[in-house]
């Protein structure tokens, strides 16, 4: 019951962000969300997929030049759909020019109780405002541990890190102006796009299904 209440409060937590930040996009935000050029049908156990953490700055006079990044920070959850692929991230390795001072990759801990790692307490961290609109910010792997014969999905997700007072998740350049999540700073910052990894039984697992499924239908013609 905990980990169900405990679940619900982070997904709760990180739809209240995206909710949020949809109202300031018209005003330039930024977004922080993963990629990844690796298959995400997940067929067989240990079976690696590495995401890219990409962030966009983007102001509302449409110069890129005047745009910056110093900080973003935030979660990386995995969250089951059904009987999906189940998988541990890593810490995540970051960009070098966002591993300066107070930069953290992360903690591999269970988030929500679905009893796979997720990363908290990401912050990625340069030691100045680096200048341009699109940045990578550095890379985490998955792998998976369980690929359940019933298909189902995991949707994995960068949860921005909310301000905490005068402390901030994000600090940015946007048209020229310094830009955080505080309630001071006067800017929002958003999840971006997530990637959802899919399951595929395993071959033997297909094979055991068809003995049971046989297995099955001679017991029922015994029987008549």
């Amino acid at each position: 019951m905990q980990a169900a209440l405990k679940k619900k409060a982070v997904l709760a937590a990180a739809m209240a962000f995206g909710l949020a930040g949809f109202s300031g996009l018209a005003h330039g935000s930024l977004v922080v969300g993963l990629t990844t050029s690796d298959p995400t049908v997940i067929d067989h156990v240990n079976q690696t997929v590495t995401f890219t953490i990409v962030a966009t700055v983007t102001g509302a006079d449409a110069d890129t030049s005047n745009e910056g990044l110093q900080t973003a920070a935030g979660n990386i959850l995995g969250t089951l759909t059904g009987t999906g692929p189940g998988g541990d991230f890593s810490a995540v390795t970051l960009n070098p020019t966002f591993a300066g001072a107070s930069s953290s990759t992360g903690t591999a801990t269970d988030l929500n109780g679905d009893g796979n790692k997720d990363v908290s307490g990401v912050s990625a961290r340069a030691g100045s405002s680096q200048p341009g609109s699109s940045f990578t910010l550095g890379t985490v792997t998955w792998t998976a541990k369980s690929v359940p014969a019933t298909p189902g999905q995991d949707l994995v997700s960068w949860v921005p890190k909310p301000a905490a007072g005068i402390v901030a998740g994000g600090n940015w350049t946007e048209d020229g102006a310094p830009k955080s999540n505080t309630a001071a700073g006067g800017g929002t910052y958003l999840a971006g796009s997530s990637v959802t990894l899919s399951n595929t039984p395993e071959p033997g697992s297909l094979a055991l299904l068809g003995l049971g499924g046989f297995g099955l239908l001679l017991r029922r013609r015994r029987a008549m």
